[in-house]
């Protein structure tokens, strides 16, 4: 809530004063994260993340920015715009379900908007919404960060239809999840892809960090990806991080530097942590920690002091069972 002068009535509350009119204009920077929310379950991109997009934006040559649920990115696109070393010439414009944001912009660059089921706020909001989207010319990127136990159809039919309304062939989508419920995300929209880009956070500890698993930092570790329907070879890594990254021939795109390519499987197969291997019996790609079992034709993770119990043989039992052999 904005005021002016001292209110007793906020007497017991957190107050920001002295607030500049560049502070103003990015409330992301300046509000507390919604965290307590399933509805909108807030975390602000790390400065590492919004720079890797930046040089994102100037390789795909994006001219329009259509944010869903990304007020950071959309304020880190504003400052850009503004006086950078690498200024980034945009035009952007924000949805988003919070409705205190509708206090710091005009409703040229925001609407309030359910990306679950499509609906707009305010009538007027919608005009200035669907106003930009007719006027997007060249390429034109949707980015969508939802919370990650979002609903995947109805969130990808809202952004087919966003895309739709804009009505230009080169726009792509970004969309920002969890790798382990990736795939519920490419079965209602096939032609997006992940890439091994780990998405930071700076308000969320599991997601603070863009290094590799360790024993020490294996939770700190971000399992947050990108996926993408824009052109994989032409998102390259930054060169702060180039060296753990290799560009894959054959998947024309840059894998993690552990992602390592399995020529059975034709694909990157690792999405997170120690290099996948090959079981051949399953025909795909395991964590290297399973074991295979040859009685229910299975992979399994093993644990210590328990037993596998196989999924078609109820009585069956085992604590060691033969190491599955690895392929390249």
């Amino acid at each position: 809530m904005l005021f002016i002068g001292p209110s007793s009535e906020h007497q017991t509350h957190r107050i920001k004063s002295s607030l500049s009119k560049a502070m103003l204009s990015m409330p992301s920077y300046l509000l507390e994260p919604l965290e307590e929310s399933s509805e909108h379950a807030q975390y602000f991109f790390s400065i590492e993340w919004l720079n890797f997009m930046l040089s994102t934006l100037h390789a795909l040559r994006i001219d329009n920015v259509l944010c869903v649920g990304s007020p950071r990115l959309f304020d880190f696109l504003s400052a850009c715009g503004k006086k950078t070393h690498k200024p980034l010439s945009v035009r952007k414009f924000l949805l988003d379900l919070d409705v205190r944001l509708a206090s710091f912009y005009p409703p040229s660059l925001f609407a309030r908007f359910n990306a679950l089921n499509g609906y707009f706020f305010s009538p007027a909001e919608e005009e200035s919404a669907r106003t930009f989207m007719h006027s997007c010319n060249g390429n034109t990127l949707i980015f969508c960060d939802p919370p990650f136990g979002v609903f995947m159809e109805p969130l990808v039919e809202t952004l087919n239809r966003l895309k739709e309304e804009i009505g230009c062939s080169n726009t792509f989508m970004m969309v920002t999840i969890p790798y382990f419920i990736g795939r519920k995300l490419i079965q209602v929209a096939p032609l997006m892809k992940m890439l091994d880009y780990k998405v930071t956070y700076e308000n969320h500890v599991r997601f603070m960090s863009s290094g590799h698993d360790g024993n020490n930092s294996k939770r700190r570790v971000s399992v947050v990806r990108l996926f993408t329907d824009a052109p994989a070879h032409k998102i390259v890594p930054p060169k702060t991080i180039a060296d753990d990254y290799w560009f894959c021939e054959s998947c024309q795109r840059y894998s993690d530097i552990k992602n390592k390519h399995c020529n059975m499987c034709n694909a990157c197969t690792t999405p997170h942590g120690e290099t996948y291997v090959h079981c051949k019996p399953c025909g795909t790609c395991q964590p290297p920690s399973y074991q295979h079992c040859d009685v229910c034709n299975t992979c399994f993770r093993p644990q210590e002091g328990t037993f596998h119990e196989c999924a078609e043989q109820t009585f069956t039992s085992h604590r060691e069972p033969k190491r599955r052999k690895t392929y390249t």
